[in-house]
């Protein structure tokens, strides 16, 4: 973060953030009061707010809706807190065919073009079917803040969707696009 001022010298400001701002305002303590207002404003509700404003001003296609995940190594030590919300850093399934990493887990929905509407990060050993299954729960909900209706988009998910539980979560109102697991049986 140190060297955010260095990168604003010579940079149109004024056409980024809509007003000329000196590139000294860009230091490490200003970012750092930044961040932990986001912070306390709640990350998911402000990315919400932005991505509905752009969803709106684009007129982004709803018609599918795409549910993927994908861990993101990362090297170090992390603290371990006992808060809840604390996302965990650790060991789990790596994409990347790292397993001597940590990592955590991205999750995203997007709309038309692969548009992000709903991110966030999980813990680095969350499990993609039960996370399917957490976002059904409330896919109709959240996209209805969007202006989308029931039955009026189609969920496309890799085949960590193909669970008894996530079949059961999308009911008759939900149509689906998936292909299925290798180890699916009939049986």
């Amino acid at each position: 973060m140190y060297h955010l001022q260095s990168f604003f010298e010579g940079k149109d400001t004024q056409l980024l953030l809509g007003e000329r701002v000196d590139a000294s305002v860009f230091n490490d303590d200003n970012a750092g009061a930044v961040l932990d207002l986001l912070y306390e404003a709640g990350t998911q509700k402000v990315y919400s707010e932005v991505a509905m404003a752009a969803f709106r001003a684009f007129e982004v296609s709803s018609e599918q809706v795409h549910f993927d995940t994908t861990s993101v190594s990362v090297y170090g030590d992390y603290l371990r807190e006992d808060d809840e919300a604390c996302l965990r850093i650790g060991h789990g399934h790596s994409k990347d065919k790292r397993p001597d990493l940590k990592q955590f887990v991205l999750s995203m929905l997007c709309v038309g073009g692969n548009v992000p509407i709903v991110g966030q990060c999980e813990d680095g050993n969350a499990s993609d079917k039960k996370l399917n299954n957490t976002l059904l729960s409330t896919i109709s909900k959240r996209l209805k803040a969007f202006g989308v209706q029931e039955q009026a988009f189609t969920y496309i998910a890799d085949s960590a969707l193909v669970t008894p539980d996530n079949l059961a979560a999308m009911g008759e109102e939900i149509r689906f696009i998936t292909r299925l697991p290798a180890t699916y049986s009939t049986v």
